[in-house]
């Protein structure tokens, strides 16, 4: 197949793939760790068949963030940015092997009822990973991020975005060890790390798209 193809094709499954994130934020609720014992297990209880669901939409995302991510390496390798495009490529291999790890980590007690564990110490583990997959994030976006001056790969408009958003994936990784508080690892600003990935990753998608539409 040609490459040009198989390009719009990683880009068409980015978009896949931040419309599968959304769709799993929106829809999978996050398990009230802090809650209590009683009110941990009615939520498993209650949600045991979404919370399934959502194991399988995180799978589903891992493969379409594969194919973008692996399409995006294979633009800027023929751009002659290999080193950056296997860095951004080698920080999505680690953060879709940790999302793996902590959605099926969390999603346990859906499974199997008795294995339900409310101690302090399997949330903090499920906030750490969290905060190692932005960390991952900002690997990704600061890579990307300086393709436009080592190339003309991608507009410069798009490596100051992608630059911003690195600075967020950081600061979304750092507030994993602040306990209370907005920028705190269960705090409101998890969410606007959370829509910033899904708006990059849309964003980047659709200029893929177009720059390997526009390769000669």
């Amino acid at each position: 197949m040609d490459e040009r193809v198989w390009g719009r094709f990683a880009a068409v499954a980015g978009l896949a793939f931040a419309a599968l994130i959304l769709i799993r934020t929106l829809v999978v609720p996050v398990p009230p760790f802090q809650s209590g014992t009683e009110a941990v297990r009615a939520f498993f209880a209650e949600n045991a068949g979404i919370l399934r669901t959502g194991v399988f939409m995180t799978g589903a995302i891992v493969v379409a963030g594969t194919f973008f991510f692996g399409g995006l390496r294979g633009y800027l390798v023929r751009r002659g940015v290999g080193t950056l495009a296997n860095i951004a490529f080698g920080g999505w291999l680690m953060q879709g092997a940790l999302a793996l790890a902590r959605h099926s980590f969390l999603a346990i007690p859906a499974l199997d009822l008795d294995q339900v564990d409310t101690s302090p110490a399997v949330y903090s583990l499920a906030a750490i990973m969290l905060g190692m997959v932005w960390f991952c994030s900002f690997i990704i976006a600061a890579a990307v991020g300086l393709v436009p001056n080592q190339s003309g790969a991608f507009p410069v408009w798009f490596g100051w975005l992608t630059l911003i958003a690195a600075v967020i994936f950081l600061l979304g990784g750092l507030a994993v060890s602040t306990p209370a508080g907005f920028f705190s690892r269960g705090g409101d600003f998890r969410w606007v790390v959370l829509y910033s990935y899904i708006i990059w990753s849309a964003v980047a998608a659709l200029v893929l798209y177009q720059r390997v539409g526009a390769e000669a």
